[in-house]
């Protein structure tokens, strides 16, 4: 980044990464972004351009545009076992109706055995009754949805550490940060241990 990211320069524009990302302000060393969501990475994230305007030497102005993107939308829905299983995801499908309207829609169903909830009929259900642009077949799983961290994702005796990574992978940290903040979790925890904590 100090390689690039130089006074002489007004304005650096990066490509690849589909977030957008300010790293530095002066210059402005700027990710913009995709102006489309790609994938489930990018569910709930901002989509735009930046407006950049050069007016001499010095740091260049530059302003975000939002623009509406394709939904991308993950649905955890917790439902019996049984066969009420589907009386109930038609309810919680119909609850959620406005956002499954053009989206590209994933489904986890929790609290269920495989096969309870045929996967075409979920497809089905999504993209002929509830509008969605696209339905991936769910995902179903007999466990019922972690209510805190690690409270069914993690073995007791779990490492700091390896609590931190399992945190920050469920948040959907960018993995050029996460490295980092690995490093500093593993610092602490080593200052913790010296007695040189605060």
């Amino acid at each position: 980044l100090t390689d690039i990211a130089r006074p002489p320069f007004s304005y650096v524009a990066l490509g690849h990464y589909h977030h957008t990302q300010v790293l530095t302000e002066n210059p402005p060393t700027v990710y913009a972004g995709s102006l489309e969501r790609i994938d489930f990475s990018d569910e709930g994230v901002e989509k735009g351009f930046y407006e950049v305007a050069v007016e001499g030497p010095g740091p260049a102005r530059f302003t975000f545009h939002p623009l509406p993107a394709r939904t991308f939308l993950t649905l955890e829905l917790d439902l019996p076992p049984g066969p009420t299983a589907m009386d109930v995801l038609r309810r919680e499908l119909e609850a959620r109706r406005p956002k499954l309207q053009g989206a590209i829609v994933r489904t986890r169903l929790l609290g269920v055995e495989k096969g309870a909830v045929p996967e075409r009929e979920v497809v089905r259900l999504l993209r002929e009754e509830f509008g969605a642009y696209y339905a991936l077949p769910p995902t179903v799983s007999t466990r019922p949805r972690p209510t805190r961290l690690g409270a069914a994702a993690a073995p007791q005796g779990l490492s700091p550490v390896d609590a931190l990574r399992l945190y920050l992978e469920q948040k959907k940290t960018d993995p050029a940060h996460l490295s980092t903040l690995l490093e500093y979790g593993l610092r602490l925890g080593e200052e913790e241990e010296s007695g040189q904590g605060a």
